[in-house]
């Protein structure tokens, strides 16, 4: 089963994850996950995934296409501030509406200085 969230956009407001991938979203962002999974990464690691949506759509976020190993889609790393802490997120765009998050945890202390220092390059 897999759960998800809109977050209304105002017309031609672009994606949040807009600069890597070049896509440009026009209507509602409808953001998904597997239920089974975010209860997993929830016991784990401690962060729910809704929490990860603020991440994702922080302005001074980090992100890149991750390009380290072959998987059957692109996958985007995403480092950004949620409600009191620092979270590393990995998601996915299936198409210019939707973003599902596969997988979110609070960012290591190498990620948080990047995050810190706005490095937008890869490392």
């Amino acid at each position: 089963m897999i759960a998800y969230i809109v977050k209304k956009r105002s017309l031609g407001e672009a994606c949040p994850l807009a600069a890597p991938t070049g896509i440009r979203w026009f209507a509602d962002v409808k953001y998904e996950w597997e239920n089974r999974k975010a209860a997993e990464n929830l016991r784990k690691r401690g962060v729910d995934f809704v929490d990860a949506i603020a991440a994702i759509e922080d302005a001074n976020r980090v992100e890149e296409i991750d390009q380290r190993f072959v998987y059957d889609e692109e996958r985007v790393p995403v480092i950004g501030m949620a409600p009191g802490k620092v979270l590393f997120v990995v998601v996915t765009l299936p198409d210019e509406d939707r973003c599902r998050i596969i997988s979110a945890r609070k960012a290591t202390r190498h990620e948080q200085d990047r995050y810190y220092a706005g490095d937008r390059e890869a490392s």
